[in-house]
């Protein structure tokens, strides 16, 4: 398409989306009776905030959304017409193929959702996505990434409205799905972020859609917990096909990383809180946590679990299913790797019941999966391993590497510190460190992971202690390693 054409058609689509009347744009809005009558309510004020607040949502991870976006009903108004406005501009240059990147319709869904969507209740998420469906306005494509979009923000879909939610926004035709992922494809094939997240992002992009094209069955899993009395299969081996189909724990959302659905496993177990007899363990109370020996989380995380299992009567279970990609019904990648397909459309292969120490022993690692330097590990001082200390000196960075058995009693001393470090220890460490650094092989580049690092630090081997080794790097030049070594594909 010469530029000419394209002004023109640029021209004409940002006619259309601010040629459209406020009338028009108010009547896609979910809440315009409400905001309409709230005025008429003979109420206090306080008793009329008080009903408003019952149409927006009570999910806290968009309790900071909730604050900016309702600031007062004209600036919720007028956001919902510009996001709108911009959404319906976005789409119309994408069906008319004169869209610079698949990108820019994404972001115009993503502020849509953050501002019109993100805040409501169930009830009203699901009206609004609708009366935009039910007009007709945003092309299929637009309109299933919009759909998927209000799927994956909804914390509790277990309500009426939540449950229409699940019917509605996973009900998409397979060939738009596989249409959509293309298009998100080729864009995040075009440019890597500066982290490990955004390639390990793509390789999942890449591969559903080699499955989706190759239509060939993989592997997905479930990670979720039941009570004593559920059973997980519906029946047994000799009752034929339905020992393949799930009972208890059967939802839309599958992952195709096993450790994903091992974290879930013993989410569905913990939620997101300490059990009150760990709150202040001593291992989960330094705020910087790259001193703490993996194995003492780990062990205390797997006493955690059992605890838990005990109080709450809940045993963890991880299933391993088949997968038909021309089942498949929508997706998510991110951090979950999710796919969505029908419960009754998989084959459930297999399911265990994983030991409390697998389960801690399987979020550690997940914890660490987009860890791309020492200094982003979590709980990094790695048992019979070695442990990396990072130094920052103006313009240079620095790494020490020492074993970990042989300085374990001086980081139990910086963790009985707690949260924070106090003076003498912070001055005492880069010493110690000195004092019992080892040599990096040579084959192995000791400032970042991707050419053996990582692996050389959890099993180190033929170790050469010389003190006062420590590798060096400007600032500058690390960052463009860092950056060098994510467009690889590390991961």
């Amino acid at each position: 398409m010469d530029k000419k054409a394209r002004k023109l058609i640029e021209k004409e689509a940002r006619e259309y989306a601010d040629g459209l009347s406020v009338e028009v744009l108010a009547k896609l809005n979910p809440l315009l009776t409400v905001l309409e009558g709230i005025g008429k309510i003979p109420e206090t004020e306080e008793e009329k905030i008080d009903f408003l607040f019952t149409q927006l949502t009570k999910d806290y991870r968009w309790s900071e959304e909730l604050m900016d976006n309702w600031r007062s009903v004209d600036y919720y108004t007028k956001k919902h017409i510009k996001t709108i406005t911009e959404l319906l501009y976005q789409d119309t240059l994408y069906t008319a193929g004169c869209i610079d990147k698949f990108g820019s319709l994404l972001d115009a869904i993503n502020d849509f959702a953050k501002y019109c969507i993100c805040t409501l209740s169930n009830e009203n998420r699901y009206k609004q996505v609708k009366l935009l469906d039910n007009e007709g306005l945003l092309s299929i494509i637009c309109l299933t990434a919009l759909k998927l979009k209000t799927y994956s923000i909804c914390d509790d879909l277990k309500d009426e409205w939540g449950m229409q939610i699940t019917e509605y926004c996973t009900n998409n035709a397979n060939e738009v799905i596989v249409e959509l992922l293309e298009e998100e494809y080729k864009d995040k094939a075009k440019e890597f972020g500066n982290n490990i997240a955004d390639v390990l992002t793509l390789q999942d992009y890449k591969k559903l859609r080699d499955c989706l094209k190759s239509g060939e069955k993989f592997i997905i899993y479930r990670g979720f917990a039941i009570t004593e009395e559920d059973r997980v299969r519906r029946g047994t081996k000799s009752e034929g096909d339905i020992y393949y189909l799930q009972s208890a724990g059967t939802g839309m959302s599958y992952s195709l990383n096993e450790d994903i659905a091992y974290f879930f496993a013993l989410r569905a177990i913990t939620d997101t809180f300490f059990d009150e007899d760990f709150r202040d363990n001593r291992y989960y109370q330094p705020e910087s946590t790259w001193y703490v020996p993996n194995d003492r989380y780990i062990e205390t995380k797997a006493d955690e679990l059992t605890v838990i299992r005990d109080k709450k009567k809940l045993k963890p279970i991880v299933c391993k299913y088949e997968c038909d990609p021309a089942k498949i019904t929508g997706y998510k990648f991110g951090t979950e790797s999710e796919i969505i397909i029908r419960p009754e459309d998989l084959k459930l292969l297999h399911y265990e019941i994983p030991h409390s120490y697998t389960l801690a022993e399987r979020q550690w690692k997940w914890m660490n999966i987009t860890a791309i330097a020492p200094a982003s590990l979590k709980y990094g001082a790695i048992a019979n391993g070695l442990t990396a200390l990072t130094t920052v000196d103006n313009e240079e960075c620095g790494l020490i590497y020492a074993e970990t058995e042989r300085i374990r009693d001086f980081l139990e001393e910086l963790i009985d510190c707690g949260v924070e470090l106090d003076n003498r220890l912070n001055n005492k460490i880069v010493s110690v460190f000195l004092e019992n650094s080892v040599v990096i092989p040579e084959n192995i580049d000791p400032l970042c992971f991707g050419n053996g690092l990582w692996e050389y630090m959890q099993n180190p081997t033929n170790v050469k202690r010389r003190p006062n080794t420590r590798y060096k790097s400007k600032k500058k030049a690390l960052f463009k390693k860092l950056k060098t070594t994510v467009n690889k594909g590390f991961g």
